[in-house]
């Protein structure tokens, strides 16, 4: 039962989300997003299917984290 909510769980993290659905998650605009993932070095972790850009979950969480300032 545990490894089922454990797969389900990586499944999520592992597909693969627009930039208006990256936006929504993160709670940015989808210009901010669109912008930090098209730089020449990205800031925002992405995957390029042709001329598409897609983001996993885990990589946007994993961008959170990194910029996380502690709290003082």
């Amino acid at each position: 039962m545990i490894e089922t909510h454990l797969a389900a769980a990586s499944a999520l993290d592992d597909q693969l989300l627009t930039i208006a659905e990256a936006a929504n998650v993160l709670g940015m605009s989808t210009f901010y997003i669109y912008d930090h993932a098209t730089r020449l070095e990205p800031r925002i972790p992405c995957v390029r299917l042709g001329r598409r850009i897609r983001f996993r979950r885990s990589d946007l969480r994993a961008f959170v984290e990194s910029n996380a300032k502690k709290a003082l």
